[in-house]
């Protein structure tokens, strides 16, 4: 058993220490597009790579009031965390993303609540 669990230890350490660098880039396979990778943040989509997208998005996304007052009462004196999974390669996260950001900063949600991870558009492979 202790033979197992100091693999097991071991075999993910490498996932942890390439998981701290953070705004990673790189060219996707299927794309040939370069695309954040691993843990992000705001500022890696506001890159030079990325503003084009995310800078207009932003800007343009028209906040819903009653929403947002709806949201604040729903989100006040919680600890809520959000984790979101994202593709820079994606339509979808290229439209979605820049809106969840307007929102979050009208709500004043602090950013640290946050958790993003960027993936490239490889199909995921079941481990299990």
């Amino acid at each position: 058993m202790k033979k197992q669990i100091f693999i097991f230890v071991f075999g993910i350490i490498p996932l942890f220490l390439e998981a701290q660098e953070l705004n990673k880039t790189k060219i996707d396979e299927r794309s040939q597009m370069e695309v954040l990778t691993g843990l992000c943040n705001r500022d890696g989509l506001k890159s030079d790579l990325f503003k084009s997208y995310f800078e207009p998005e932003y800007q343009s996304y028209q906040i819903n009031n009653l929403i947002i007052d709806s949201l604040r009462k729903s989100i006040k004196n919680t600890d809520l965390s959000i984790v979101i999974v994202m593709g820079t390669w994606c339509g979808d996260s290229q439209e979605q993303i820049p809106r969840f950001y307007k929102i979050i900063d009208t709500l004043g949600f602090s950013e640290s609540n946050i958790t993003l991870y960027c993936v490239d558009s490889r199909p995921s492979k079941s481990r299990f």
